[in-house]
């Protein structure tokens, strides 16, 4: 019987997996992004069921700082274009293994973290090659629409029963 692992740790990228992947410039050059309140409250319902939360992205900007802080992720890891070593930095920081692990990604270069994590996650509008990858689970729901609302409900299915 081929067995679901038991997942400790979610590691989200987040434009295109919790945002829709669009920033919205104003005239005086800040930056806006929305979110889905299902998949903040999905994420609320992780942390109760004892899941570890980190944010993994390739952006460096202040919004992933007032993000991470809204959603009270302690683990933040930006400027990672690298996605597969930037997992690997939260794992080893975390102390959880990447067989413990899951992530959810969007774009084509989270596919080397997508492959390497225990279960990998992408949006119903991810990257082509990630949704023909047969590592990646793919997500009816889009990047910023309840992708991440769907993942979590796919991990704590598969959790074993307390």
């Amino acid at each position: 019987m081929n067995q679901r692992p038991t997942i400790r740790l979610l590691v989200l990228d987040i434009d295109g997996v919790l945002t829709d992947g669009r920033v919205y410039l104003d005239e005086r050059d800040g930056e806006t992004k929305s979110l889905y309140y299902r998949d903040l409250d999905a994420l609320a319902e992780a942390r109760r069921a004892g899941l570890d939360l980190a944010l993994l992205t390739g952006e460096d900007s202040a919004m992933v700082g007032i993000l991470a802080g809204r959603l009270g992720i302690g683990h933040v890891k930006t400027g990672r274009k690298d996605k597969l070593t930037g997992l690997q930095e939260i794992a080893a920081e975390t102390g959880i293994a990447l067989s413990e692990t899951a992530y959810v990604g969007d774009a084509r270069r989270d596919l080397p973290a997508l492959q390497a994590a225990a279960m990998g996650f992408c949006p119903g509008d991810a990257h082509p090659a990630l949704l023909a990858d047969p590592s990646c689970i793919r997500l009816t729901r889009h990047g910023g629409a309840g992708a991440v609302e769907e993942a979590i409900g796919h991990i704590l299915a598969a959790a074993p029963a307390a």
